[in-house]
């Protein structure tokens, strides 16, 4: 089987190279190079402002023999010395846009994790549901995540529902202006009061959003129920079980399937 070359690599800032580093290393393990052969092969991709530096490096008798050298010279040269600060600034600031799909949100959510080294599980689930637009986050919370990956998967069912049964992608032209052009429905998520929704536009309710349409919680409100271990759908504290098995829940949704 031919194997795909990496890309090759010119130093620049805005690259990740951490991602680079990754990709060529997993090259290395499917074609099966000797580890002597590591160093040479990573150093033939690179180019430009790298390939100088390399250069540099082997002139002056400081070529690395082992490619956890190779990647720690390399990381020192070209990458910010306040990498992981810049991604926690960041990652503080980052909300999904009106017009984003949390699939390209999740993506870019995730790119910036990974330039936070000690980020904890915890902090980067709270993080990634307070980002997430009105409606989405309203989805995630009753479903009571442990973690993001779980977090990711409902925010982007929710999505899918919540464009689906708008009868049109938010992101897209739906009906022509007066001049000939196209105005922009505004999405699901950002709409005001007064604005028709889902319900009424004639399609199937996305998910609980109909028998649960409540306030959103506050900030202060949603530290406070995870605080007492409450259940986010029913709001009890020390409820023993997570929004998704609510009994209270259930017996909403039995009526609702009775009428």
């Amino acid at each position: 089987v031919k194997v795909e070359k990496p890309e090759t690599y010119s130093g620049e800032k805005s690259r990740d190279l951490d991602t680079w580093l990754f990709q060529v290393r997993e090259h290395l393990d499917i074609t099966t190079i000797p580890a002597r052969g590591h160093v040479p092969y990573a150093a033939s991709l690179l180019r430009g402002n790298a390939a100088l530096w390399w250069r540099e490096v082997c002139e002056g008798n400081r070529r690395p023999a082992t490619w956890d050298d190779f990647s720690r010279m390399l990381r020192d040269q070209f990458r910010p010395e306040d990498y992981g600060r810049r991604g926690r600034d960041e990652l503080a600031t980052m909300r999904q846009g009106s017009r984003e799909s949390v699939a390209d949100f999740v993506a870019r959510f995730r790119a910036t994790c990974l330039r936070v080294p000690d980020l904890a599980e915890a902090e980067k689930l709270d993080r990634f549901v307070r980002a997430l637009v009105q409606d989405v986050r309203l989805q995630v919370e009753l479903r009571g995540p442990l973690d993001f990956h779980d977090a990711a998967m409902y925010a982007e069912r929710a999505d899918a529902v919540l464009t689906r049964v708008s009868g049109q992608d938010a992101r897209k032209p739906w009906s022509k202006g007066n001049k000939g052009g196209f105005a922009q429905r505004p999405p699901l998520h950002n709409r005001g009061a007064g604005e028709p929704s889902a319900r009424t536009e004639g399609g199937p309710e996305p998910m609980e959003l109909g028998m649960a349409r409540r306030r959103t919680l506050s900030r202060e409100e949603y530290a406070k129920l995870r605080a007492e271990n409450a259940c986010f759908y029913c709001r009890k504290p020390n409820a023993g079980h997570v929004a998704r098995d609510c009994p209270e829940k259930k017996k909403r949704a039995g009526n609702g399937k009775s009428r």
